[in-house]
């Protein structure tokens, strides 16, 4: 995923994935083969979204943090442009899909 550029996709093939915190700061498409399993090992967000127009599909999110100051969360999204689809949280992640907002 480091090396993607805006508008690529990304394949990501069944296996589980304890990565830390992903960050999604391009315009891509995520696709999971055969259903990933993306694990926060809960101490982490899982995924974070950063950019408009991402499309994030088939995949387990799993075992994110949980924090009151930090608002760990499955996938966190920092745009109001996202798509998710065929995505399954189990019931061990804190705030399954999180909306950041900024403050003044």
């Amino acid at each position: 995923m480091l090396t993607a550029a805006d508008g690529d996709s990304v394949f990501v093939y069944h296996s589980l994935y304890k990565e830390g915190n992903i960050i999604i700061n391009k315009k891509i498409v995520m696709l999971g083969i055969n259903n990933p399993v993306i694990d926060g090992d809960k101490k982490y967000e899982v995924v974070s979204i950063r950019s408009d127009n991402v499309v994030f599909k088939g995949f387990t999110v799993q075992n994110s943090g949980y924090g009151t100051l930090n608002d760990l969360g499955g996938i966190k999204y920092m745009t109001p442009k996202i798509l998710l689809l065929k995505t399954i949280f189990s019931k061990t992640t804190f705030q399954y899909l999180y909306k950041f907002r900024k403050t003044s």
